[in-house]
């Protein structure tokens, strides 16, 4: 059995694959199974991590915050 997952991901910003993390998070947590999601930025707007969800922010290399979506 899994007893732990990671997810990885640009950011939380309330798109629609960001939602799909958030939502795949939310039901493993109910199966007991501990779930990290990394992401390489904040949003201005983000979905709400899900009760026993960890977020990890790997972060980004200097100078790369200011590059598009597509190129982070």
């Amino acid at each position: 059995m899994v007893s732990s997952l990671m997810f990885h991901i640009n950011n939380l910003s309330m798109g629609g694959a960001e939602r799909v993390v958030i939502n795949l998070s939310s039901q493993f947590t109910k199966l007991g199974i501990k779930v990290f999601i990394a992401t390489n930025c904040y949003a201005d707007e983000e979905y709400e991590l899900p009760e026993g969800v960890t977020r990890i922010h790997i972060g980004l290399n200097d100078g790369e915050d200011n590059l598009s979506r597509r190129k982070r």
